[in-house]
């Protein structure tokens, strides 16, 4: 009786089954059900993901490498990481930064000694001019030979240290527009070779100049720098920039203008005419053009009442270019008022007001305070009294030093405030009887100067107004007047950010009366500082500079490099915003340093590698460290260095006579490919790319090579890549442009990356869809397979795969990246190797975006069908382009599903996160997503719209998060970005899209902006950020992904590439179905759900081979005792939504709808009878089996329990809908993100 009961359930099986699928098909486009995902579909992809991803990283595997070699390095020194590393005491971490100091220290003392002696040589030639050889022609900087564009001199080359073309076997020479006829020539060859020796043996210097005060130029190498209409611009020539050289102190500067009617009076005989208040504001663009940078200054408008540039204040400008030309613009539209007299009382108020304000912000101690007024005198005072009690509170306020100069425009006999102007200049020293100020006995102020110019003169009454730095006593100490002045940081195009330093030259005694011209030189601040900024002390511990004047940071591991290129001038920013967790005392401490070495004790938030990665810091954990700081001798700068407690252990030293690999390397060195005549077998060229396809390479970190800006941007020579691949091989010592402190680092980890072991154990995993493997160490030593030929300017420490891994060690990290060898997004995973505290770096993997896609879809196959839509995406909130074709690349949930992502964000799911680029001075936005780790969010019980219903499920250990949402085509479903499930800011622009609002204005916690960005709000007056000490302002840095260098780029390879066979491709590299089948050895897996491009095999991989883990189909994994879907039909989406060319799968919208129809009818017949014939638990025992086994195997068990209703499927209790409320926001290392 039983067996014949279930052949007949077996034969009718599948006409219930289709009935079934009928049903369901019919009820559930209105019925979101969350559970059919997460109870079996999405663990069987995460169970399924997590596989995969250890056995094709073999994190495992490769760390056992690391730590063999450990323990294998006992009876050696320098073999990597010893065990029993020594705690560093107290003395070893100032010993750390004392070596540090020297670097730096030196690299300075170098430039200083080299811009000394081109200046002694010129003053030599100077003094003497028939001693020395004669050089040969002059050859002219600013090039306007016939024929030739300008700028594009003879014998002009790229030189990497310029990041330009230039012609660095000769000087160049120029001269002013105003310079006197009289040809000038170089006579001396000797200043010119000792140009040229800088050159060649200091790769700091840059462009190295010499200039009289007449307006004659040299210049080494030739380039057309400072050039105008064949005429030179360099500030060098002016007279005011060599004199400012002997000046002792900066200067806080107001200018007053007056702007009274009087001031309309018009010069006689000028055309076009001339008033005074036009000269007057001549003068004061010609006096805030010839500022230095650590000048401040002001201008007040004078009539009948006072006006100064918006913004300030009761502050003066930094005199930086942005605030000059402010000024100038301030005064462009200034016209005479209508008032007979200025307010001269009220204007001397606001003056001194503006230098109060300087010395209450202390930022320099000592200084010129000055103020000069611009007038014509042509009107009466009405309250001297007034004025003069304005001018001596003031002064009494500022120490009495405050000077005062009056530049006064004549143009008749009365001038009748003439009497006051001298008061005003004299402040009642009594140089005469009229300089008397009633009820005064003694000096007010310092001795000033009045000036009478007669208006005339017109514009040249703005260059008397320019020389008044003249009337303040300069250096008089011999030794003194040889003194090299830093002119600070400035922005060159090329380079990045250039420091000049500049020294007198003098055709007689060094007296200001023999002042004959200035020797000068350019550092990259990059070049300068390099040490400090690639410090490597383990992971996290870093060094910075502070410029002591100002409080303004330099070089600090959140600030981006200082060669980068920015648009803008540099603005700095203070150490209270980079160091939030350092005290007011511990500042001062810091900024009040001496060359002696000090510390202190800090909590802090690590470090070097987790600053800029995108990680929220504000609330972060912080970790004890000591910070130990120095000023370097003969500077401003101070050197600081923080090690952290957890990495105070010292690695051993490497022995002289142990210092190579110790073995012969399997791995190439990644230039080699190119090196030789005749590539190496195996080398091939894909995509203006170059690799070899059974090789390892090996790259260096620009940072850990003594040079590395000059590496980054030159060809790397011949030689040198045969130094490298002799290391490598054992045959050679490690070169000499590696750092030596580096050094055992680098071979520690060359013992294992070059090692057959890794070589073997990399290519007996290349199976399961893997294109590319690729690790980086800490140390700076990177390793691709296939084997890749990379520019110099690659530094996979820079990426996102590398940072992000180590901020969460142990965790999975995938990421869209642009393939090494092919230029195509694909999808890359990453973990680190080895664990807290002993990591060795960071492995990942690149796959297809199909072979992903396949992971997926051949794992959840409710996502194949036309009800669901599914995504996947990173913790960030941005789509991965892998299960879509269509979407472009960067997709944020903001943009593609608002009312999404205002649900996620009133939940507090997904969380907005400020970050701060400091080169760029913008705040952007970011988010993260913290999603529960049970059952993920899903949406809340209410909602009925089937077009508003979703689940987000996070996938373990990992970023991944899998969005499911109904299919928006066949569910006629709209986004609807209108309020109340809109987000602001979502319209993309050129360069980022600006948000509606900002981080430093309020903002409700349930406002939804796509990822934009905002400005920092710059206080130009002071030429630094508002606003970087307030709660309001994050404290993260910004993290850019760099883009990928060109290999045919400067600094990409050592010589034109060679002509090579095209590189064969990987057959899951194929995402179309035509292209793989091109392909003798490549197959279209029909066979899965989600077809990828395989390798054909002639036998079956074993079920937990890598292969078999990224494609077989995984049915038996989301089906089965437990599971909850109510879905088992075969009909798939379209290519809209499975992408590529699959052409066997069915899914039609016509033939979908004839088969409903189809099977409700044949559901209406057999219902009955199914209800009558066979338990309602066996039947969902049935639902859940795909085959006739599976039937006999449910039979069996109908069997024994056909006399019982205790039948127990082990059905899963599942949490209602609404899971907000359900389940806390995990935060612990389980979670996506920390």
């Amino acid at each position: 009786m039983n067996t014949d009961y279930c052949n007949f359930a077996i034969l009718r099986t599948s006409f219930f089954f289709a009935a079934i699928i009928a049903f369901d098909i019919a009820s559930s486009q209105n019925v979101f059900n969350a559970d059919d995902f997460r109870t079996t579909a999405l663990p069987a992809f995460e169970r399924k993901f997590v596989t995969y991803a250890t056995e094709a990283l073999q994190n495992d595997s490769v760390a056992d490498l690391f730590t063999r070699n450990i323990h294998r390095g006992s009876g050696r020194r320098g073999q990597g990481r010893s065990q029993g590393q020594a705690g560093l005491s107290h003395d070893d971490l100032k010993q750390m930064l004392n070596r540090l100091k020297v670097k730096v220290d030196t690299k300075y003392s170098n430039t200083v000694g080299a811009l000394m002696r081109v200046k002694e040589e010129f003053e030599r030639h100077v003094q003497h001019p028939s001693l020395g050889p004669s050089s040969g022609p002059q050859q002219p900087c600013c090039y306007t030979g016939p024929g030739v564009p300008p700028g594009l001199a003879p014998g002009l080359r790229y030189e990497g240290r310029y990041r330009d073309q230039v012609n660095v076997t000769r000087e160049c020479v120029a001269k002013t527009q105003a310079a006197s006829s009289t040809p000038f020539t170089m006579k001396d060859e000797d200043v010119v070779s000792l140009m040229k020796g800088n050159f060649q043996n200091n790769t700091d210097i840059l462009w190295q100049y010499l200039a009289t005060v007449d307006g004659h130029y040299v210049q080494f190498p030739t380039k057309d720098r400072y050039c105008d209409r064949g005429h030179t611009t360099s500030p060098l020539t002016q007279r005011w920039m060599v004199d400012k050289l002997l000046q002792s102190k900066p200067l806080n500067l107001v200018i007053i203008v007056d702007a009274s009617v009087k001031m309309n009076s018009r010069v006689s005989g000028k055309i076009p005419p001339v008033t005074h208040l036009v000269m007057a504001k001549d003068a004061v663009r010609r006096v805030a053009k010839e500022l230095a940078f650590n000048d401040r200054v002001s201008v007040v408008v004078a009539n009948g009442s006072t006006v100064t540039p918006p913004g300030c204040g009761d502050r003066l400008m930094t005199a930086t270019p942005r605030n000059v030309g402010i000024i100038s613009s301030f005064l462009l539209p200034l016209a005479p008022s209508v008032f007979p007299n200025p307010d001269l009382g009220q204007a001397f108020q606001t003056a001194y007001s503006l230098l109060r304000g300087e010395k209450a912000a202390k930022n320099v101690k000592d200084t010129y305070d000055v103020i000069i007024l611009l007038t014509n005198g042509e009107f009466v005072v009405t309250n001297e009294k007034k004025l003069l009690a304005e001018v001596k509170a003031g002064q009494n306020d500022l120490d009495n030093k405050v000077t005062h100069l009056v530049y006064l425009i004549q143009s008749g006999s009365v001038t009748p405030a003439l009497d006051t102007m001298v008061k005003l200049a004299d402040l009642n020293n009594q140089r005469n009887s009229a300089t008397a100020w009633q009820g005064e006995s003694g000096p007010v102020g310092p001795v000033g100067l009045l000036k009478k110019l007669q208006a005339l003169v017109g514009f040249f009454y703005g260059d008397e107004v320019a020389k008044f730095y003249r009337f303040f006593p300069g250096l008089t100490a011999a030794g003194d007047m040889d003194r090299v002045s830093a002119y600070s940081p400035r922005r060159d195009p090329n380079v990045g950010l250039i420091i000049t330093y500049v020294v007198p030259v003098y055709s007689g005694t060094k007296e200001p009366s023999s002042l004959y011209g200035a020797a000068a030189i350019d550092v990259s601040l990059t070049s300068l500082f390099d040490d400090v900024i690639h410090f490597q002390w383990k992971l996290q511990s870093y060094s910075f500079i502070v410029e002591r004047n100002r409080g303004l940071v330099l070089v600090h591991p959140k600030l981006e490099n200082p060669a980068k290129q920015t648009e803008t001038d540099p603005v700095f920013t203070a150490l209270e915003f980079l160091e939030p967790t350092f005290s007011p005392e511990q500042r001062r401490r810091i900024l009040m340093a001496n060359v002696s070495v000090s510390s202190f004790d800090a909590e802090i938030v690590p470090g070097r590698t987790t600053y800029r990665t995108g990680q929220e810091l504000l609330d972060s954990e912080k970790s004890p460290a000591t910070v130990l700081y120095c000023r370097l001798p003969d500077t401003d700068y101070v050197l600081g260095i923080v090690i952290f407690r957890s990495e105070m252990t010292s690695p051993s030293a490497p022995v002289e006579n142990d210092v190579t690999l110790g073995f012969k390397g399997d791995a190439l060195y990644h230039h080699q490919l190119l090196a030789q005549n005749k590539p190496p077998e195996g080398v091939c060229a894909d995509s203006g790319d170059v690799r070899v396809s059974d090789k390892v390479t090996v790259k260096f970190s620009p940072e850990i090579f003594t040079d590395p800006e000059v590496y980054i941007h030159s060809k790397e020579p011949t030689e040198e890549i045969a130094n490298m691949t002799g290391f490598l091989n054992h045959e050679a010592a490690p070169p000499l442009t590696i750092r030596p402190e580096v050094l055992t680092s680098v071979i520690g980890d060359l013992r294992i990356i070059s090692s057959m072991a890794l070589s073997r154990l990399w290519q007996d995993t290349s199976a399961g869809g893997i294109v590319e493997r690729f690790i980086g160490t800490p140390s700076g030593v990177f390793a691709a397979y296939p084997g890749i030929s990379l520019p110099n300017a690659f530094d996979g420490k820079k990426y996102g795969w590398y940072r992000e891994s180590l901020a969460l060690p142990g965790s999975l990290w995938v990421s869209p990246r642009l393939s090494l060898t092919t230029g195509e997004r694909r999808v890359s995973l990453s973990t680190t190797v080895g664990q807290l505290p002993n990591i060795f770096g960071v492995t990942g993997i690149t796959v297809p975006k199909r072979s992903f896609a396949g992971l997926f879809y051949n794992t959840v196959e409710l996502c194949l069908g036309s009800d669901y839509t599914c995504h996947l995406l990173t913790d960030d909130g941005y789509f991965l382009d892998v299960l879509h074709a269509a979407p472009p690349a960067q997709r944020h949930v903001t943009s593609v599903y608002p009312w999404l992502a205002n649900v996620l964000i009133r939940h507090h799911v997904m969380m907005p996160i400020w970050c701060t680029s400091l080169s760029k001075g913008r705040h952007s936005l970011t988010y993260i997503l913290h999603v529960p780790q049970t059952n993920g969010v899903t949406h809340e019980a209410p909602v009925q719209d089937k077009c508003r219903q979703f689940l987000l499920y996070p996938v373990k250990a990992s970023n991944l998060l899998v969005l499911v949402v109904f299919n928006r085509m066949s569910g006629k479903c709209s986004e609807n970005n209108i309020p109340p499930e809109s987000c602001s800011s979502c319209q993309r622009q050129p360069g980022g899209t600006k948000c509606a609002r900002c981080v430093a204005s309020p903002i409700p916690p349930s406002v939804c902006q796509c990822p934009c960005y905002c400005d920092v709000d710059l206080n130009v007056c002071q030429d630094s950020y508002r606003h970087m000490t307030d709660a309001t302002s994050p404290l993260t840095p910004c993290y850019e992904e760099p883009e990928m260098p060109s290999l045919t780029a400067p600094g990409g390879a050592n010589r034109p590439l060679p002509i090579l066979p095209p590189c064969d491709h990987l057959c899951p590299s194929f995402e179309k179905q035509a292209d793989c089948e091109k392909v003798s050895q490549c197959e279209w897996k029909t066979e899965l759900r989600y077809p990828v491009c395989d390798v054909i095999t002639t036998t079956t991989s074993s079920p937990t081979s890598t292969s078999s883990t990224l494609l077989k189909s995984s049915r038996s994994l989301t089906s089965g005792p437990g599971s909850t879907y109510k879905f088992g039909y075969t009909t798939v989406a379209g290519d809209h939504q499975r992408g590529g060319d699959d052409t066997s799968s069915l899914g039609s919208g016509a033939v979908a709808g004839i088969v409903v129809v189809v099977l409700a009818v044949m559901a209406a017949l057999l219902l009955i009878g199914y209800y009558k014939l066979i338990r309602p638990r066996v039947f969902i025992r049935l639902l859940e089996t795909e085959s006739a086994a599976g039937v006999q195997e449910a039979c069996n068990s109908a069997q024994y329990h056909s006399k019982t209703d205790s039948l127990d499927l082990n059905v899963p209790a599942v949490s209602p809908s609404g899971i907000f409320a359900a389940a806390p926001v995990s935060t612990g290392m389980t979670s996506s993100r920390p």
